[in-house]
């Protein structure tokens, strides 16, 4: 793949610039309507010549639809809104629908039924022009449509059970993919492993001065750091008490350090040496740990600055107790001090790399699980493979010293206890290498060189990862199209070809821009930005916008889009991303984000090295400069939908809020509230007194509200005042005649707001949520009056 200066062609930089195509197709969609409830006549006036840019107006009445995330519990709950306003006669008004994730489901859902049936709109029950194809048919049955979706309510494994179809499909999706995804690191590990192992045979060969190896001196050199990481700390606290006595403690810390380096490196030849002097090491040890708190630098119990050494000495001198019983038991070479530390880096890592000293979160279980595999491996001694030095250098040395790095004040900690491990591991390679057979690793460095290579051209990272497996499952349940009497797959609709006929509203899906690798400090906290797919544009403010046709080849599909909507697991989840997880997850593809053509770059056609890309999504480096950025759901910036909306400046906003929320915290519309006057300076009033509930329980006295949303001046626009429907799933007090659903929640008690990890709907689950979203929308517009939407 080759990049060029040129900017793509028909990019747009700003909302202004494809709100004028957007228009024109609301402009369009009204007057088919033929309805005099919908005027085309306030946005007609404003129809711009071609290639005119115009800023979006409150006056312009338009009035959006926001389906949020929530996976199919929020799809199973739009479902009954949508009916709601079908059966009102108020989907009519809508002109946009911004969708999230699981609000994307359904809200994909209605988009392809529209587009494979030109005839079909957003007309109620019983008008065979335009009808809504999810509402209901004659005798209030549902349509075929919906009875398929309640059919697909486990979407992932349709049919379950161990010997089901669906299982092993997905079994096999993982493996084969987890595969080809390891396939990249490995092999790039091995060339780096192989290329390490060549020049360390030259360090351990070549001589220096007074006869030692270079690779003797560099862990020498190691070992000094490594004792002053055991002291600098106790000088650090002492310096602040007593100063007087400063050059001679350090003095005796260089010697330490200097006799803990030179047993590490030293070449002695004779066990019985070798055992006289580790069988007195743990004693030099114990005075230095005594000896420091004598010299007056801890007085009483050992300050915070100090006590990860004492864990850290215990263990080192456990470890050289073993090395020293097994050099006195006969064993001859130095290679046994190796081993005998060897055996404690398991305890120093797991101990946080450093005694007492704990690093909570999944940064450490990484650690330790990369950890515990080299040290099994290193068991077996077969060859003492790649991995056994591999995984204990990543596990111990490269964490230490990027969390020290990290954290700053511990940044000497974190590097010498790298040395120390590091130290460790080169007299274990020095030993393993003389014994290796060295014409097998040189014919061994070209192959890993190719296999490296080639792969990095063949295994796309979009291929491999669970994305491709997801979209097939969603399009099957939600993609669809009524053939004769049967419902059927319509997954290959492209998403520039949707609503031909401009027969339903303009789809807007909602993703997220990963940018945890930007160098624009307002991302600090953020670490993403809003992207957009639609029919006519794809894109975000962030890198601008690329005409949809044109776009990844004009071979985007609407399925691939909702897919990517609704990619909530990833290595990069934007303000969620956690470096050290992302690495687990990368290693382990457990990813559903994709990494997609920059709007902002001209590509030409070419071969794309993916693994440079699996590198950055793998280190959290993902950023909008590339010719690919890193995208995912859009939950992971904005998980209501409004985002898009308020950017447009809707005159009224329908916002169905689904995200998980089982003590009623509204983060996520408190999220956007907040997003919303930083961005654009916009103010939402939204009293939520009423759907608070007891915070202790999913219920609330009402689950619909009304706002107001407070619009600056903006672009030649005067400050106006929008309205805002607010919709949450609530067992409200409107719903004491809903037998079926009381009963529901009675043996249901989180009901409606059960964990969005559970994807496996049943019949009852599926229809109660439906219900739900039906009852609460058609009883909060009721109370409105019909023409509140006119």
């Amino acid at each position: 793949m080759q990049k060029d200066s040129r900017p793509t062609e028909g990019l747009r930089r700003s909302v202004a610039d494809v709100y004028a195509a957007e228009l024109d197709y609301l402009v369009e969609r009204r007057r088919r309507l033929g309805d005099q409830d919908v005027d085309p006549s306030s946005l007609q006036a404003e129809r711009p010549g071609a290639g005119t840019a115009i800023a979006p107006r409150v006056a312009h009445g338009t009035v959006g639809l926001a389906l949020s995330g929530g996976g199919i519990r929020s799809a199973t709950f739009s479902l009954g809104v949508l009916q709601a306003l079908s059966h009102l006669d108020l989907l009519k008004f809508v002109d946009y629908l911004s969708t999230v994730s699981g609000g994307g489901y359904v809200g994909s859902c209605v988009t392809s039924l529209l587009t494979s049936d030109p005839r079909a709109g957003v007309r109620p029950a019983g008008r065979d022009a335009g009808a809504f194809p999810l509402g209901f048919s004659g005798a209030d049955r549902e349509a075929p449509e919906v009875r398929h979706l309640r059919d697909y309510s486990n979407y992932l494994v349709p049919r379950r059970g161990i010997l089901s179809l669906g299982i092993w499909r997905l079994v096999a999706a993982y493996l084969g993919a987890l595969i080809l995804n390891l396939i990249a690191p490995l092999s790039g590990l091995g060339f780096l492993f192989v290329a390490g192992t060549l020049i360390l045979s030259w360090l351990a060969t070549a001589q220096w001065a007074w006869g030692w190896s270079y690779l003797r001196w560099l862990a020498a050199g190691l070992g000094v750091i490594t004792a002053a990481w055991l002291v600098a700390p106790y000088l650090a606290a002492w310096t602040k008490r007593a100063r007087d006595g400063l050059m001679a403690g350090a003095a005796v810390a260089v010697a330490v350090a200097m006799a803990l380096g030179f047993l590490i490196a030293a070449p002695w030849a004779y066990y019985e040496l070798v055992g006289l002097v580790l069988g007195s090491q743990p004693v030099a040890l114990g005075q230095l740990e005594g000896g420091l708190r004598v010299f007056g630098f801890c007085k009483g119990p050992a300050p915070r600055e100090c006590q990860h050494v004492e864990g850290t000495v215990e263990d080192l001198r456990g470890a050289l107790q073993v090395a020293g019983a097994r050099v006195g038991g006969g064993q001859t070479t130095l290679q046994h001090l190796a081993d005998g530390i060897w055996d404690t880096q398991l305890t120093i890592a797991n101990k946080g790399l450093a005694g007492d000293l704990y690093f909570a979160g999944p940064e450490v279980e990484l650690i330790r699980a990369l950890g515990e595999a080299g040290f099994t491996i290193g068991e077996g001694r077969a060859l003492d493979s790649l991995m056994t030095v591999l995984f204990p250098i990543l596990a111990a040395a490269i964490p230490a010293a990027v969390i020290g790095y990290l954290k700053r004040s511990l940044w000497i900690f974190g590097f010498a206890a790298a040395g120390l491990l590091a130290a460790v591991e080169i007299v274990h390679v020095g030993e393993w290498l003389s014994r290796e057979d060295y014409p097998t690793l040189v014919e061994w460095y070209p192959r890993l060189f190719v296999i490296a290579v080639v792969s990095g051209f063949v295994i796309n990272v979009n291929r491999v990862s669970l994305l491709n497996f997801y979209r097939d499952r969603l399009a099957d349940a939600y993609v669809i199209r009524r053939s004769s009497a049967q419902i059927v797959t319509s997954d290959r609709i492209q998403l520039r070809d949707v609503l031909p006929t401009n027969n339903g509203p303009y789809h807007l899906v909602n993703a997220t821009l990963n940018l945890s690798g930007s160098r624009d400090l307002s991302l600090r906290g953020r670490r993403s930005a809003h992207f957009l797919f639609s029919k006519l544009y794809c894109g975000s403010p962030r890198v601008g916008y690329a005409p949809t046709g044109a776009y990844a080849r004009g071979r985007l599909e609407l399925a691939t889009a909702m897919a990517v909507s609704g990619a909530a697991v990833s290595p990069q989840m934007g303000s969620a991303t956690k470096p050290g997880l992302a690495v687990l997850m990368a290693l382990l593809n457990v990813r559903l984000g994709q990494w997609l053509p920059n709007p902002a770059v001209h590509l030409r056609a070419g071969l794309v090295f993916w693994h440079y890309f699996f590198l950055k999504e793998l280190f959290s480096l993902t950023d909008e400069n590339d010719w690919y950025v890193f995208v995912s759901d859009g939950g992971h910036f904005d998980n209501t939908g409004l985002y898009g909306l308020l950017e447009r400046r809707c005159k009224t906003i329908i916002a169905v809020d689904c995200g998980a929320d089982p003590t009623r915290k509204f983060e996520d519309i408190a999220n956007i509230m907040r997003k919303a006057r930083i961005d654009f300076g916009i103010d939402i009033q939204l009293d939520l007194g009423k759907l608070h509930g007891d915070g202790t329980s999913p219920r609330a006295a009402a689950g619909f509200q009304v706002g107001k949303i407070v619009y600056p001046p903006n672009q030649g626009d005067v400050a106006g005042e929008g309205r805002l429907v607010y919709i949450k799933p609530t067992m409200s007090e409107d719903l004491h005649e809903s037998e079926d659903l009381l009963e529901y929640a009675r043996n249901h008690p989180t009901f409606p707001q059960e964990t969005t990890g559970d994807q496996f709907f049943d019949e009852g689950q599926f229809e109660s949520y439906r219900e739900l979203g039906y009852q609460l929308t058609k009883a909060g517009f009721a109370a409105l009056g019909p023409r509140w939407l006119r």
